[in-house]
């Protein structure tokens, strides 16, 4: 350790090296060159309406995020934003994400496919079919879509030549398993409901309670079950199932009842969108079948509606 004495501030400082003094006399307070040169900043500032951080001259500049577009706010030189040398992300985890579109997708897969790793496997792979005396295990491979029974290229894992297949073969899963379980193994928890003959009678929701009370009361049915077949139906190129609520007997009638709120147009729900096609296919079964239909919503009975209101407002006071 040496001892140096600053000429500026008069003051005595031990230092290992020389070069810890010199960066204290180049920025000692006392220095009339640090003094100018504040000096000149903060005129600077004061004619320009500019602030200067860490002697540099820097800019606020209000951006939107290209993922969410949320404004915040840069600071930055002009030179810098000139050059777009800034943050185009409101936040790490903005920045961390990417947005994603079909020509970007293609654009990576091409350059996966046309990479040099891919390539030598690829080349490795049919050298070892070759080797063997067969082709390549996937250069002329088919699959037998399960749907249509058309031919596709195999892929590893898809069943179904196209999109429509594909929803196709869902909604058919779908069906098979509330055949095999019931509509009580999806999110709707059903609960226990009795009143007049029947007694713990399963419900999936308050509505379906007060439809029930509905049908003994003012329809007069002599005999309710829930309805355990599933209507199909076609929603432009998709296919959908649903599960109509109610089997009812009358005066040796059947009625089958589906039971909803009210229908709007203007909704947008995909729940609501794909009642018109329910209602369409639950009157073409009804008619091939010679039962009769009941779409039970408020629209059909006001006596529906406060029966429905009058329970909610019972469960509620509980």
């Amino acid at each position: 350790m040496e001892k140096y004495k600053c000429r500026f501030c008069k003051e005595e400082f031990e230092f290992e090296k020389v070069q810890q003094f010199a960066a204290h006399s180049s920025n000692c307070n006392c220095n009339p060159n640090v003094i100018s040169k504040t000096r000149a900043f903060k005129i600077s500032e004061k004619l320009t309406g500019r602030k200067r951080i860490n002697g540099v001259l820097k800019l606020e500049y209000i951006l939107n995020c290209q993922k969410c577009n949320k404004e915040y706010v840069v600071k930055i030189t002009e030179q810098a934003y000139n050059k777009k040398k800034y943050s185009k992300f409101c936040c790490r985890s903005c920045a961390n994400s990417r947005i994603k579109t079909e020509e970007s997708n293609l654009k990576t897969s091409n350059s996966l496919k046309a990479s040099e790793k891919f390539l030598s496997s690829q080349k490795k792979r049919d050298d070892y079919y070759i080797s063997i005396g067969k082709s390549s295990k996937y250069s002329n491979r088919k699959s037998i879509c399960e749907v249509c029974k058309k031919e596709f290229d195999y892929k590893w894992s898809v069943k179904t030549c196209s999109k429509e297949c594909n929803n196709y073969l869902h909604s058919l899963s779908r069906q098979r398993v509330i055949k095999e379980r019931g509509t009580d193994n999806f999110n709707t928890k059903q609960e226990s409901f009795s009143y007049g003959f029947l007694n713990d009678f399963k419900t999936d929701s308050r509505l379906e309670q007060a439809a029930i009370v509905y049908l003994i009361d003012v329809f007069k049915a002599e005999k309710i079950e829930k309805y355990k077949n599933i209507l199909n139906f076609w929603e432009n190129n998709n296919h959908r199932t649903f599960n109509p609520d109610f089997y009812v007997k009358k005066e040796n009638e059947v009625y089958i009842v589906e039971v909803k709120m009210k229908w709007s147009n203007n909704s947008t729900h995909n729940y609501n969108r794909t009642i018109p096609y329910k209602k369409e296919a639950l009157q073409k079964y009804c008619d091939e079948k010679g039962y009769r239909m009941i779409w039970l919503d408020f629209d059909y009975d006001l006596e529906f509606y406060k029966i429905y209101q009058k329970l909610r407002k019972q469960i509620l006071d509980k």
